[in-house]
């Protein structure tokens, strides 16, 4: 079983590296080269060197600002996931009053995707669940207007 899986590794990472080139590689590698190009169109792109980096550099303030900025937002917003991120993991193990509250409240999003995808097959598969599924969002719906 080994000695297949050690002649016949290509076919299996051919597709992977073909995506990758062609999602990623590919388009860097035009990116980086129409970085160093003046064009409007991919079509008239004229090689101009460090042209456009030497501009965007001089530049009165806008180029350098908006990175500084951008660095300034990322290294922030970082930090300040992370810390939220461990203060609610922190939430859902402490033992005090009101924690199964909190991680019933804090999961029940992901319960829901589920729960759509449940109805939709049972909408698909089930032609005569259908009218007792529709019925019940029937009454829902007139329930909540008499309200």
């Amino acid at each position: 079983m080994e000695r297949d899986l050690a002649r016949y590794w290509p076919v299996f990472l051919l597709p992977t590296a073909a995506a990758f080139a062609i999602g990623f590689l590919i388009p860097f590698a035009m990116g980086l080269y129409l970085s160093f190009c003046d064009f409007t169109t991919l079509s008239n792109a004229t090689f101009v060197g460090f042209g456009n980096y030497v501009r965007a550099f001089e530049d009165s303030g806008g180029f350098t600002h908006a990175l500084w900025y951008t660095a300034l937002f990322a290294g922030l917003s970082t930090v300040l996931i992370n810390l939220f991120g461990l203060t609610v993991a922190l939430l859902l193990v402490r033992g005090f009053r009101g924690t199964n509250l909190f991680r019933t409240v804090f999961f029940m999003p992901n319960l829901i995707g589920g729960i759509v995808l449940e109805l939709s097959l049972i909408h698909i598969s089930e032609p005569t669940r259908q009218a007792e599924i529709s019925y019940a969002v029937f009454c829902l719906k007139k329930k909540k207007k008499n309200k």
